[in-house]
């Protein structure tokens, strides 16, 4: 795909199916996460997968907007 297409048909997803990410594809995903360029190449991002379903209801109350991470599927 090219970089232009992927930009025009990115879509955020809010909603997400009652089943697990198989471990390959969480790991793709945060390689990428952690490959992506920051500003100025500051590299202070962390990135942690939460699978434990109790944390995920405690984080999706933290902060107005992140509701959607209570049925995250990892």
């Amino acid at each position: 795909m090219e970089v232009t297409k992927a930009v025009r048909t990115k879509r955020a997803i809010r909603r997400f199916k009652n089943r697990p990410l198989p471990e390959d594809a969480v790991e793709v995903i945060l390689n990428a996460a952690r490959r992506s360029p920051t500003s100025s190449n500051s590299q202070y991002l962390t990135y942690t997968a939460v699978k434990d379903k109790q944390l995920q209801a405690q984080l999706a109350g933290i902060r107005p907007g992140a509701g959607h991470l209570r049925d995250a599927p990892f």
